[in-house]
């Protein structure tokens, strides 16, 4: 999918909106306006809503739709990449831009297991693979395919949970809790994720995308800006915790990595990171 998006170009991860409220939303994003005001088009690159909302589709397609109308009252356009929590009602599982220069993926799709640290880790990895030997082999080696196995596995374990009502997301996590080998094991398994996602990002994009040179990607919320080989890794990490979140402007064949820093209730642009020509 490779589209030609109005610049300037911005885009965030992670950003979990209505995590206290379905009514949240606006307030969250007004924090946020000092990013995007001057933007043509916002780039929300994956679970841009909180799973306890996402999980309940009606609801969630609504939240979706008025930040659409939101922003276009405003003169932008969005563009909603779907994550880990949030698929169900984001079509999209990635975004070229610029010839295909830049690779946008929300990331859980460059883990056998989606999260790692997930308490339904080892189900999704099983459902991932049951779901690629279904396809011929010979069309097996497509991000198309790559994106659409991580969708399927994590969709049909969230569908499980609901009808179950089984552990996961902040239920899982309070599960954990109270269980201190358990995590333990999780930390270990989150600290590990931070450690490989460049690598396991750069390795994505040589299978799957070799024509990119940058992968812009979240999921993990540990941000930083790698160079592996000739390709770029950026993770904008997310304003939860841990609260190191990156954005990312895309204006002038021009790519800035800049820090998002707080300003008593507001999010405004920091430091610049690094800057790219694309």
């Amino acid at each position: 999918m490779n589209e030609l998006l109005p610049a300037p170009v911005v885009l965030f991860s992670d950003l979990h909106l209505c995590s206290k409220s379905h009514h949240h939303w606006q307030g969250e994003l007004e924090r946020l306006r000092g990013l995007w005001a001057d933007a043509k088009t916002v780039i929300f690159n994956g679970d841009s809503i909180s799973w306890k909302i996402a999980r309940h589709h009606d609801q969630c397609e609504k939240i979706r739709d008025e930040i659409t109308d939101y922003f276009r009252s405003h003169g932008l356009e969005t563009v909603f990449i779907a994550g880990n929590s949030d698929q169900e009602v984001c079509s999209r599982d990635y975004q070229f831009i610029r010839d295909e220069k830049i690779l946008v993926l929300h990331g859980h799709a460059i883990f056998k297991s989606v999260s790692p640290w997930n308490y339904h880790a080892a189900k999704i990895k099983q459902l991932r693979h049951e779901f690629l030997e279904s396809i011929p082999q010979t069309s097996r080696n497509t991000l198309d395919v790559a994106t659409q196995s991580a969708r399927t596995a994590t969709v049909e374990i969230q569908r499980q949970c609901m009808n179950n009502r089984c552990k996961t997301g902040l239920s899982s996590y309070i599960f954990l809790k109270r269980h201190n080998f358990r995590t333990l094991m999780r930390i270990s398994k989150i600290l590990k994720s931070w450690k490989t996602a460049p690598k396991l990002g750069a390795d994505f994009m040589e299978r799957y995308a070799p024509q990119a040179k940058f992968l812009i990607m979240g999921h993990t919320h540990r941000s930083g800006v790698w160079k592996i080989g000739e390709r770029i890794i950026i993770n904008t990490g997310s304003i939860k915790k841990p609260r190191t979140a990156l954005y990312i402007r895309i204006e002038n064949d021009v790519l800035k990595v800049f820090r998002i820093r707080r300003d008593k209730k507001q999010l405004i642009c920091g430091q610049l990171v690094e800057e790219f020509e694309v």
